[in-house]
């Protein structure tokens, strides 16, 4: 054997199918992990969606409303007249106070019918009592409709708040009764 004329033959590079199916998976496996990815961040996007929108709705609008006037009766009564509100509220998500210098009393529906004396909640109990008269019979507060206050002090300055269920005050009004 010749020597010389043996020369080692060069290492054929290995079949390029198997390069290539290797890099199809390596492309495969990256297509899934950024699909994935898309699909994760879609899908936190519709939560926090819907969480922000229907978990969480945002606050009903605030009860907007007045008096219209406080007409004093006599020396111990008064008639408090609503005046115009926006989407009327039923009387049961209203509160009322009435205060006389440092003294005063909280007042609440607990129905919506017409006729109805309002439950003291709080404060002096010996502030009045509030009758409520629904004038179109329909179970929310529409102007016109109003308080009837007795029991008030001759000769006193009291003062009228409509507040929110929540405490918001809505409106107040002042008013005085005359000497007895």
């Amino acid at each position: 054997m010749n020597r010389q004329t043996e020369r080692p033959q060069p290492q054929s590079p290995p079949p390029p199918k198997k390069r290539s199916l290797k890099l199809k998976i390596q492309i495969f496996v990256l297509w899934l992990v950024i699909a994935w990815c898309v699909a994760t961040f879609a899908f936190a996007i519709y939560i926090g969606f819907v969480s922000e929108r229907f978990i969480h709705p945002p606050p009903p609008n605030p009860i907007t409303g007045s008096f219209k006037s406080i007409e004093v009766s006599n020396a111990t009564s008064a008639t408090a007249i609503f005046g115009s509100f926006e989407n009327n509220p039923e009387p049961t998500k209203l509160r009322i106070r009435l205060q006389n210098g440092s003294a005063w009393a909280g007042y609440s529906w607990e129905t919506n019918a017409d006729g109805e004396i309002l439950r003291h909640g709080s404060g002096d109990p010996g502030m009045g009592t509030i009758t409520y008269h629904d004038l179109e019979d329909n179970g929310e507060v529409n102007e016109g409709d109003y308080l009837l206050i007795t029991g008030l002090g001759p000769d006193s300055t009291y003062t009228i708040s409509l507040l929110a269920r929540d405490g918001s005050l809505i409106d107040s009004d002042l008013f005085s009764t005359p000497s007895g």
